[in-house]
């Protein structure tokens, strides 16, 4: 918009434009919490701060209700004790509900999704959220054990079995008095 069609505008227009650009920007700070929320999901990382997650989610959606965009009522707060696999679904799906009550319907410009395709090889089969809670498993088992492998403290290997004991000698054993 150039600045000329910015003096035309009415004070209506303006606060719309500028509601329009409010609700942008918390689609982004969303799409960060979502990328925080899964991540911390997955290797367990920044647990402490799934308070500060929650406190911000409940603002947004706050604020999400000051600006009367229509969420049709579905979402309310989280409660403080919401881990981070609640927060980012919570992110997410809110998120898409402002996505269609954002666009402009007079807006011609074609829509453009990009989807990121990540491949990891050897990980090929794991389908959607399902596959993922065996990484998480993998996270912990980590988490709980590396710190005492990079101190050196990690557990040895157990030492090897003891051999059986040799057979008795035949000979020790023969009760003939005497040398053989």
């Amino acid at each position: 918009m150039s600045y000329e069609e910015m003096e035309d505008e009415s004070p209506e227009e303006r606060r719309e434009r500028e509601r329009a650009k409010e609700v942008r920007r918390i689609r982004r700070m969303l799409k960060g919490m979502i990328e925080v929320a899964e991540g911390a999901s997955l290797t367990g990382a920044l647990s402490d701060g799934a308070g500060m997650a929650v406190e911000h989610y409940n603002r947004i959606l706050q604020r999400l209700n000051a600006l009367e965009v229509d969420t049709a009522g579905l979402f309310s707060p989280l409660p403080e004790a919401a881990d981070f696999d609640t927060v980012g679904v919570a992110s997410k799906l809110l998120r898409q509900a402002i996505e269609e009550d954002d666009e402009d319907e007079d807006d011609d410009r074609p829509r453009r999704r990009r989807r990121a395709s990540v491949r990891v090889e050897g990980l090929e089969g794991l389908e959607g959220l399902e596959g993922l809670r065996d990484l998480k498993d993998l996270g912990k088992m980590i988490r709980k054990n590396f710190p005492d492998f990079m101190r050196g403290e990690a557990a040895a290997p157990p030492p090897p079995p003891q051999p059986p004991p040799p057979p008795p000698d035949p000979y020790e054993s023969d009760p003939r008095p005497g040398p053989r």
